[in-house]
């Protein structure tokens, strides 16, 4: 049975400028993977995907010595748009563990 994790929301990005400055000067995180999902972000009735990536510190340090690192994160991106500047980006984290 999989785990769930509390992740509670921590930022709303309006674009992916926005979202890019903030990355930029935060704890570096690697997205290995992302998935293709209904659209939670948005509150229209129009069907449209949201790309959900979960995301784990990349300092080497965290992953040669296996330590429960808690920067663990989840970033929602609506797909409404094609355009990538109008992209909202939500990014959620593990309160409990920061």
């Amino acid at each position: 049975m999989p785990k769930i994790l509390p992740f509670e929301l921590t930022s709303k990005f309006s674009n992916y400028e926005e979202y890019n400055a903030y990355a930029v000067f935060q704890h570096p995180i690697s997205y290995p993977k992302s998935e293709l999902v209904a659209c939670t972000i948005c509150k229209r009735t129009v069907n449209h995907k949201m790309r959900v990536k979960y995301g784990f510190c990349a300092y080497k340090n965290c992953l040669e010595e296996e330590v429960q690192c808690p920067f663990r994160t989840k970033l929602c991106i609506c797909l409404k748009h094609r355009d990538r500047n109008l992209h909202k980006h939500y990014l959620y984290s593990l309160e409990n563990l920061t």
